[in-house]
């Protein structure tokens, strides 16, 4: 996640944008919360919409958390790598 939000700051960079509004729906919602909190320097105001927060578990991945109350068929961990949660962790 830390390496979506470094390039974020890296495109504003480019185009010479100090500071954005930043509106994001669905899967962008994580991202920008973690943009919010880690780069506050280049928000201005976060508009998330139909996407409630969601503390981060310290314990927990959150698609690992997603797969043990959904399943591997909710529509978010279709798109993942098909390996186990601990693979995962050593990889990110």
């Amino acid at each position: 996640m830390l390496g979506i939000v470094e390039d974020l700051v890296c495109l504003l960079d480019a185009l010479g944008i100090d500071q954005v509004f930043l509106v994001v729906q669905d899967w962008g919602a994580s991202i920008a919360w973690n943009r919010c909190l880690l780069r506050t320097d280049r928000i201005k105001a976060l508009v998330n919409m139909s996407v409630v927060f969601s503390p981060m578990n310290p314990v927990r991945k959150p698609i690992c958390s997603m797969r043990k109350m959904f399943g591997d068929d909710y529509y978010i961990c279709r798109f993942q790598f098909i390996c186990s949660c601990s693979i995962l962790d050593l990889m990110f």
